[in-house]
């Protein structure tokens, strides 16, 4: 919707989430760019062509929230490289 402002809301409040200070969801999408961009966005190989693909990667506190981290990054970079760590 254009202009929500969205809260965490019950979801976060509830008693399934109670015990703990806070909750962080790590999540990435990948999307299609302009081929000429594949020195600094590398993805994949399609039908011998190069593709370029960028990945946005979210680290997210459900019960605040709040963005802790996020970045666009190659498709090439794995989820384990972006992880918080504790």
């Amino acid at each position: 919707m254009k202009g929500a402002v969205h809260t965490a809301g019950p979801f976060a409040e509830s008693d399934l989430f109670a015990p703990f200070r806070t909750v962080m969801l790590q999540d990435s999408t990948n999307f299609s760019l302009a081929d000429h961009l594949f020195d600094s966005f590398p993805g994949n190989f399609s039908k011998g062509k190069r593709k370029a693909v960028a990945k946005l990667d979210i680290v997210l506190d459900l019960k605040k929230w709040v963005i802790h981290k996020w970045e666009v990054r190659s498709f090439c970079n794995n989820d384990q490289s972006f992880a918080l760590q504790p």
